[in-house]
């Protein structure tokens, strides 16, 4: 049972069984791959010769998981990485057109080179147990004498294919770095239960060591070598496949994933209904709201409260961060949840507030014969 302890400097300690083991955090290096062996080198130049050979086999699965090798094989044929190989027009058979020009784009190369020995660079792709290696498709617009090419996922030629092709592409791209889906749901779910940024760092780089022991188990059980077992490899300390995003890049993620999906949010919160409206300040979540300044480094809050809004059976149905708990700051908020609740034919009855006598007026405004009461939570502090 491998668990992790800590992140010390530019280290992470694991504990597993009575031993420490160190693991040295990598550098930044998801820009471009340089830094794996021949032997992977011929493994992604055999891969892509088997997509030129027949596309098609690779239009539903486009992350590819490398072979089992047999026994007797050497150690780097069990370290082999995974790659998400992505060639749209080859894969789905259709023609993508240069966003420019309009000329049909043509295949031209790949970019696969991961070993530094010239061509085209790979990227990595952060992932869960171990980091994928992108491989995409270079095309070609032979537009006259002015000729250009394009990588297959700029955002002009992947917003040109149809959504449904889109929506497949298993990663997102950005221009430093880059995930698989898989990781930014990864991300969602422990935000969701409350885990913060630094700790789902820590998590994937336990993923990652655990896929690493995985593989080196089988090597081992597949090798008959005593001293291979007995030796310590630091092939995980210095392998850019089991590098980890930092809890900034992870916090960068999370929010354009947020402003992606803002609008679903906002379209299944409006049509929730409310009969009984409970309405309160919170101090916590805003203290956690701001920037780092750049001068001195120090993080300024950018707001004093979060104002949320929840129905009877518990849904938030409105929500906003608030430099102060003064009604104004709120009080537009309201009359758009008045609106869109009339609108739904639902009438409230009741709203529940921490300070009904200094605020009741100000709801029936709103909410015209609304009976506004104390909430229970303080209720029960007053009387205690």
């Amino acid at each position: 049972m491998v668990s992790f302890l800590q992140i010390s400097g530019s280290k992470l300690v694991f504990a597993a069984g009575f031993i420490l083991i160190t693991v040295l955090i990598l550098p930044y290096t998801s820009d471009a791959i340089t830094l794996l062996n021949d032997d992977a080198q011929k493994y992604v130049d055999n891969v892509i010769k088997q997509f030129e050979e027949d596309s098609q086999r690779f239009n539903h699965c486009p992350i590819v998981y490398p072979p089992l090798p047999p026994p007797g094989s050497p150690k780097e044929d069990y370290f082999r990485p995974k790659l998400m190989l992505w060639s749209p027009q080859e894969q789905f058979g259709i023609v993508i057109q240069c966003p420019l020009h309009g000329h049909e784009l043509r295949p031209y190369q790949w970019t696969s080179d991961i070993s530094g020995k010239g061509g085209e660079m790979a990227r990595l792709v952060y992932d869960l147990m171990e980091n994928v290696i992108l491989i995409q498709r270079i095309y070609l617009c032979s537009n006259g004498r002015r000729r250009h090419w394009m990588r297959a996922t700029t955002p002009d030629i992947h917003t040109a294919l149809p959504s449904h092709i889109q929506e497949s592409f298993p990663a997102v791209i950005f221009q430093r770095c880059s995930f698989t889906k898989t990781v930014v749901h990864y991300i969602d779910t422990e935000v969701e239960r409350g885990v913060n940024f630094l700790k789902i760092s820590e998590g994937l780089a336990s993923l990652h060591y655990r896929e690493y022991l995985r593989r080196r188990r089988i090597y081992l059980k597949a090798c008959g070598n005593v001293a291979a077992r007995m030796s310590e490899s630091s092939d995980f300390h210095s392998n850019v496949l089991y590098s980890f995003p930092s809890s900034d890049q992870l916090t960068k993620v999370f929010l354009f994933n947020f402003e992606q999906n803002k609008f679903i949010y906002d379209n299944e919160m409006a049509t929730l209904s409310v009969s009984s409206l409970s309405c309160d300040h919170t101090f916590k979540i805003s203290r956690n709201v701001g920037l780092v300044r750049e001068t001195d480094n120090t993080f300024v809050t950018q707001f004093n409260q979060l104002f949320i809004s929840l129905n009877e059976i518990g849904q938030v149905v409105a929500w906003r961060l608030t430099k102060s708990a003064t009604f104004s700051e709120i009080e537009d908020l309201l009359v758009d949840l008045k609106k869109r609740n009339s609108l739904a034919g639902n009438t409230v009855d009741l709203v529940c507030v921490d300070d009904c006598c200094r605020v009741r007026n100000k709801y029936t405004n709103i909410f015209p014969n609304v009976a506004v009461k104390l909430d229970l939570f303080h209720a029960c502090h007053v009387k205690t």
